[in-house]
Formats: structure tokens, C-alpha cells, sequence
């Protein structure tokens, strides 16, 4: 028998092991291989189509909770200059009368099993939400909230309903400016529509809207996924799917059939061509000098190339505020090093990266002191430049590791966003591990490639507040 000492001695030599390993082993090198292995998350991932093609997605874990989730393609992109709005008018319409429900009933049964719906309009989708606790086949939360979903596919459109949306669209809008960067890089195409810019809401009824959900949220099979977390995959098939075989608009729409028919508008082209040449809006103002400087990205069809985007993304880094030292998130990164603490007059900076189904938008955003609007884009231009062409192996590691942390940050909402909007771009349901894989097969030479080409193509710039001096290079 061995003596406790002995037995001591060799836990604690074990331990000592350990922990010179992980002290001799680079950060960098550590926090790889812990994504590596984690990305097998206990989650298990299924998807399947029921008639009418429909796509159905389950992310099954251990959540006490559900969430099912619609996205139908339908959102502002798709609006041309007579339905502008109606995705926005939709949002506020999803609690609403259906043909199936009426709107008390509706909120009554969600009420009733202490579950809640939400709407999300984005360019591209509306996506439905319903919420609720994750209970077993006695109860009647599931059927509630599968009934909940479908209905909305249908809705009323009732005018005194529509009047109440009207309003809620008015009192939230405001204007981003991001809106008009988006119309800089992308003209008359539907991503260059308004998403919540003000715009005028006068001109859409009933009649309009009846028009963007017949023709984009049917067919169904082309335009819809369902993505269920927190439920296991067979339950989503029978209480779900078995609703959505073969959707179709469903109601009589009297009070459209009694009004005079509208004749629809040519449809808004779905080419986003980028701009041929750089462009520049500036909208003076007091104040400081806000910019935004853009490139041409990738959209989520071109998988290697939306990769290294969200890679160099985090390489420029998220965002850095020089009124708030104590986050370190961002100190290592370009625009921290080059751009915050070399210049005094930065208030702040962040970089964006937006990607579509088939294009994309990625650059960087600065916030600087009055009087210094002729230094800021000059800089963007070139630490940009600079980081896509000399990327080094640390800064490569770092983006990495900051893309697969926040990766697997993600809230259930915005890993479901994630997955339909990967399938409704690509037809594929991308897995933990396949994302992995993706981000970290992004080489150096990815970066130079893709975004080297852009920096040196066709700017697109935003500036507000004080645009003394803000200029195209």
C-alpha cells in the first residue's frame, strides 16, 4: 500500500504537469483547440421537407423552453415603389386577425398557455417567433403555438387593423444612415430599399399589402423554413409540419374584393449590382463627424469568401470607444492600434459586415471630434488596405478565435436567424462543425484576395454632423 504522501505527491505532480502545459502552450494555440473541440455542441441538428417543400429544421437541447421560428422571403428588398413599407406594416400585423383567427382569440390562446409572439423584419425576411415553455404530449402548448404560426402565413388584412399598423410603422421610424449606404452601393435593387429610414405610409391599404404576401410569401415551398429549438425533431414533423403540407393563402378578403383593383407596379430588380464608381453623401450638422465608409462583400452563396469576411472583420475588430478603457475586447485589434490610439480626435470606431443571400456589405465606422473630417477617411482607406494585405499570423489567430467565441455566444434567436438564413440563401443547413471548418480554413491569402480587391475598387461614404473636409479620395 502506498503511502498518502506518495499518493499526494503524484496528484500534485499531475496537476503541475497540467498547468505548465497550458502556461507553455500559446493562447492563441489553446483557445483553438477548445473551439475546436467544443464545437460538437449537445444540440442535435435534424431538418427534412414535408409536401409543398417546405423545410423544417430542428435544433433539439436541453432548454426547458421552445422557440418556433418562420421566415418567409419577403422582406424590404422585395417591396418596389408601390408596396414600400408593407414588410414593416406586416411586423406590426402579426398578432393581428388571421383567416384562421381572429386577433382576440389569438392572444387569448397565447395568453392562456404562457407563450408569446414576436416579428422581426429584415432585408431580406419577416421572421415569426413564438416562445414558450417545452412541455410534453398532455399539453397544449405546442398545438397553440404551431396553430399561432401558421396563422400568421394568412393574415386578415382588416382596415381598421391595418389604420393601428399604420401608426406603430410611423412612431418607429428613424433614419439610419446605414439606409443610405445601402442605396450608395446598391441604387434602384431591393437591397438599396429603406429598412427603417422614414418613408411615407399613406399610400399603403389593404390592397397593397395583399399584393407582397400573394406574391412573396407563396409559393411556400420557395419562400418559407420553419426552425424549431428546443424540440425534438419528430415532434416538430407531426405538430408542425402537418400544418404547413402544401400552404396556401387562405381567407376571402372581402373588404379587397369590394375596392377598386390596384394594378400592380414592375417588381424591384433582385441584381444587386454594386456601384461602378465611389459615392459620397454628406448631411451637414452640428456636432461631431460621424463616417461611414463601405466596400463590396460576399454574399452567404459564396462561402469562403463571407468567411474571410467575418474573419476580418474582427480582425479591423468590433468596436472600440476611447471613453471606455476598461473593455479590452478590442485593444489588440487594427482599428484600436491604428486608427483609436494613434489619433487623438477618435471618439470612436467599429467595423460592420452585412451578408446577404447574394451580396454584401462590410467596412467601417468612425466618430470623430469637430474640424477633422478631411483625416478620417484617408485613414479608413489605408489601415484597411494594410490590414487585408499584411495580415499576420497573430491577427489571423486572434479573428478567429473572437468569430468562433461569439459563434458560440449566440442566443437561441440569433443561432435560429443563422441557420434560415443559411438555408434560404444556400439550400444547406450548416452545422457547428461545418462553420468551424469554414472559419478556420481562412487563410492570409483569403483576406489579400477578397478584400484587397474591394478596398482598392469603389467606396461608398456616409457622413453626418460636421462634414467639413469629408471627401472621396
Amino acid at each position: 500500500t502506498r503511502r498518502s504522501s506518495d499518493l499526494v505527491f503524484e496528484v500534485f505532480s499531475a496537476m503541475l504537469s497540467s498547468a505548465f502545459q497550458r502556461v507553455t502552450t500559446p493562447l492563441v494555440q489553446q483557445q483553438s483547440a477548445a473551439f475546436t473541440t467544443s464545437s460538437a455542441s449537445p444540440a442535435t441538428l435534424q431538418s427534412s421537407s414535408i409536401p409543398g417543400g417546405i423545410q423544417l429544421v430542428s435544433l433539439d437541447n436541453e432548454s426547458q423552453d421552445t422557440t418556433l421560428s418562420l421566415f418567409v422571403k419577403a422582406g424590404t428588398r422585395f417591396e418596389n415603389s408601390q408596396t414600400a413599407g408593407s414588410a414593416s406594416f406586416l411586423q406590426a400585423l402579426a398578432l393581428k386577425s388571421t383567416a384562421d383567427k381572429n386577433s382576440l382569440l389569438m392572444n387569448r390562446d397565447l395568453e392562456h398557455v404562457g407563450a408569446t409572439l414576436t416579428s422581426v423584419v429584415s432585408r431580406e425576411t419577416i421572421a415569426y417567433h413564438v416562445h414558450g415553455l417545452r412541455t410534453g404530449g398532455h399539453s397544449l402548448t405546442l398545438p397553440v403555438m404551431a396553430e399561432t404560426l401558421k396563422a400568421v402565413t394568412s393574415p386578415a388584412l382588416q382596415e381598421y387593423e391595418v389604420e393601428k399598423a399604420r401608426v406603430q410603422v410611423a412612431r418607429k421610424q428613424v433614419y439610419d444612415p446605414m439606409d443610405t449606404l445601402h442605396y450608395l452601393a446598391f441604387g434602384d435593387s431591393g437591397l438599396g430599399n429603406s429598412l427603417t429610414s422614414p418613408y411615407s405610409t399613406s399610400s399603403i391599404d389593404n390592397r397593397v399589402l395583399y399584393q407582397h404576401v400573394s406574391k412573396y410569401f407563396y409559393p411556400a415551398g420557395e419562400r418559407m423554413v420553419i426552425v424549431g429549438s428546443g424540440i425534438d425533431h419528430a415532434s416538430l414533423v407531426k405538430e408542425v409540419g402537418s400544418l404547413f403540407e402544401n400552404a396556401e393563402l387562405k381567407g376571402d378578403f372581402r373588404e379587397i374584393a369590394t375596392q377598386e383593383r390596384l394594378t400592380p407596379e414592375a417588381p424591384t430588380s433582385q441584381e444587386p449590382t454594386y456601384a461602378s464608381r465611389p459615392a459620397l453623401q454628406r448631411t451637414r450638422g452640428a456636432g461631431n463627424t460621424d463616417v461611414l465608409m463601405a466596400f463590396n462583400g460576399a454574399g452567404r452563396v459564396n462561402a469562403a469568401d463571407s468567411a474571410a469576411l467575418l474573419v476580418f472583420k474582427e480582425i479591423l475588430g468590433g468596436s472600440v470607444d476611447r471613453f471606455t478603457p476598461g473593455n479590452s475586447a478590442n485593444r489588440g485589434a487594427v482599428l484600436s492600434r491604428e486608427i483609436a490610439e494613434k489619433h487623438d480626435f477618435i471618439i470612436g470606431a467599429s467595423s460592420f459586415n452585412h451578408a446577404y443571400s447574394d451580396a454584401g456589405l462590410f467596412g467601417v465606422r468612425v466618430v470623430a471630434e469637430p474640424g477633422n473630417g478631411a483625416a478620417i477617411v484617408p485613414a479608413i482607406q489605408s489601415v484597411t488596405l494594410a490590414a487585408a494585405t499584411s495580415t499576420s499570423d497573430s491577427d489571423l489567430k486572434r479573428a478567429k478565435n473572437q468569430v468562433l467565441f461569439k459563434f458560440a455566444e449566440l442566443n437561441r434567436v440569433e443561432r435560429i436567424n443563422e441557420i434560415a438564413n443559411t438555408f434560404l440563401s444556400t439550400s444547406a443547413v450548416e452545422s457547428n462543425e461545418d462553420f468551424v471548418k469554414r472559419i478556420n480554413s481562412v487563410t492570409a491569402a483569403d483576406i489579400k484576395r477578397v478584400v484587397g480587391t474591394a478596398v482598392n475598387a469603389s467606396p461608398v461614404i456616409v457622413a453626418s454632423g460636421d462634414v467639413r473636409g469629408v471627401s472621396l479620395l
